[in-house]
C-alpha cells in the first residue's frame, strides 16, 4: 500500500496486557502494556492508538464533575541509531462536565531522553508529581525536554448531535504569532469535528465530519529521542505535522452486522529535498531558516482515500468478526498513481487497525 507515511521498521510480535483495579469509588489504577486514546475524534492530536504498544501506568481518579488521568509511559527509538533507545513521558488529562452536554479536557505532556551524553536519567522522579506543570519543572531542573499543552472541547446537542475540537500547542510565541512572519518555532495544529446518529430517524446509521490541521515542526525536536514518538510512529496523528485533512465518515450498525465508509483528502509538506517540518523524525535544527514557514510548504503530496469495510461479528466476548475491505487511494507527488487493496478474513482486533492516511 503506498501511504503518504511510511517509516519502515523490524519490529517483534509483543502481548498487550493490561491489569487494572479499583482502589475505591474514586481511583482506579492500570498497568500493561497497550495504547491510549484521548479525544472524540477519528483521529487525535493529543494522544492517539496509532503507534505501536508500549508499557505504561495509569491511574484515573473521578470526582464530581471531574476526571483526573495521570499516565506514564515508556517508548522506544530506532531512528536515532541503530540500537533501539527509551524514552519516557509524562501525561496528565483534566476532564471537566461544565454542565450537562459541555466537557472541557486539558491535557499536558513532558517527553524525555532516557540517556543523553551525560548521564542515564532513565525515568525522572521530577515528573512523578500527580499535580504539576511541566514547564516549570523543566526549567527548575535545567532540562530542554519536550512538553506539550492542549485541550478538547465537546458539545452535546439533543443526545444524538455532537460538536468536538482539539487544540495541541507544542510551542509558540504570542508576539511572533502577533508578527505574522512564519515563525518556525510556532508550532501547534487544531482539530474540528462533527458527529450524529440516527440520522434520517434510522437508527445504527451515522456521519461523522472532520477536519485536521497541524503546522511544520510540530512533535519534533533537536532528537527524535525527544520526539513525540514511539518505535518510529507518531504518538499523534498518522501525518505527523505540516498536513490538513479533510475526513468523512458514514457508518451503518445493526445488530452484528456493521458497515463504514470513509472518504479522506490529504495534503502532506514532505522533506524529499530539504527539512520543512514535515517529518518529526528530523531534527528541527536542520531547518530551511527561522522564518517563512507555512503549512504545506516543501515537497506537496496529495491524497484522496476511499474505504469500505463490511464486518459481521462472530464472538463478542474476543471482538471477533468475519470482514471484507476495499482500501483505495489517489495518489498525487511529481506524478500520480491508483493504488488498491481488497482483504477478507476474521480477525479479533483489541486497537484500530488505520489504513486511511
Amino acid at each position: 500500500i503506498l501511504c503518504l507515511k511510511q517509516r519502515y521498521q523490524s519490529q517483534l510480535y509483543e502481548l498487550d496486557l493490561n491489569l487494572s483495579a479499583a482502589l475505591n469509588d474514586y481511583f482506579l489504577v492500570s498497568i500493561g502494556r497497550g495504547k491510549n486514546f484521548w479525544g472524540d475524534g477519528h483521529r487525535s492530536l493529543l494522544l492517539s492508538d496509532f503507534a505501536p504498544s508500549y508499557p505504561y501506568l495509569r491511574i484515573e481518579s473521578e470526582f464530581w464533575k471531574v476526571k483526573y488521568i495521570n499516565l506514564y509511559s515508556v517508548h522506544r527509538d530506532h531512528f536515532y541509531s541503530s540500537d533501539k533507545q527509551n524514552k519516557f513521558s509524562s501525561s496528565h488529562l483534566l476532564s471537566w462536565n461544565i454542565i450537562d452536554g459541555l466537557n472541557l479536557s486539558v491535557f499536558e505532556s513532558v517527553v524525555w531522553s532516557g540517556k543523553d551524553s551525560l548521564n542515564r536519567r532513565n525515568f525522572d522522579v521530577n515528573y512523578l508529581n500527580p499535580i504539576i506543570f511541566f514547564r516549570p519543572v523543566e526549567y527548575n531542573i535545567g532540562s530542554a525536554d519536550n512538553s506539550f499543552l492542549g485541550m478538547n472541547l465537546k458539545a452535546t446537542i439533543f443526545k444524538k448531535h455532537v460538536l468536538y475540537s482539539q487544540l495541541i500547542l507544542d510551542e509558540f510565541l504570542l508576539k511572533e504569532i502577533r508578527a505574522s512572519q512564519g515563525w518556525w518555532a510556532n508550532k501547534y495544529g487544531f482539530q474540528l469535528g462533527y458527529k450524529c446518529f440516527d440520522i434520517f430517524k434510522l437508527k445504527g446509521l451515522g456521519v461523522q465530519l472532520e477536519y485536521n490541521r497541524v503546522r511544520p515542526f510540530t512533535y519534533s525536536h533537536v532528537s527524535s529521542l525527544q520526539n513525540y514518538g514511539n518505535a518510529n510512529q507518531s504518538l499523534a496523528h498518522p501525518l505527523e505535522s505540516n498536513f490538513s485533512e479533510i475526513l468523512t465518515r458514514l457508518l451503518f450498525q445493526k445488530d452484528n452486522f456493521s458497515c463504514q465508509f470513509t472518504y479522506a483528502y490529504q495534503q502532506h509538506g514532505g522533506n524529499t529535498f530539504g527539512n520543512y517540518g514535515g517529518d518529526m523524525f528530523s531534527s528541527y535544527s536542520t531547518r530551511m531558516g527561522d522564518y517563512n514557514h507555512s503549512v504545506l510548504q516543501g515537497d506537496l503530496i496529495q491524497q484522496h482515500y476511499l474505504g469500505l469495510n463490511l464486518s459481521y461479528l462472530l464472538i463478542a466476548k474476543s471482538n471477533t468478526t468475519f470482514f471484507s475491505r476495499l482500501d483505495f487511494r489517489n495518489y498525487l507527488t511529481l506524478q500520480k498513481e491508483n493504488n488498491l487493496l481488497f482483504s477478507m478474513g476474521i480477525r479479533s482486533n483489541i486497537w484500530n487497525t488505520y489504513l486511511d492516511y
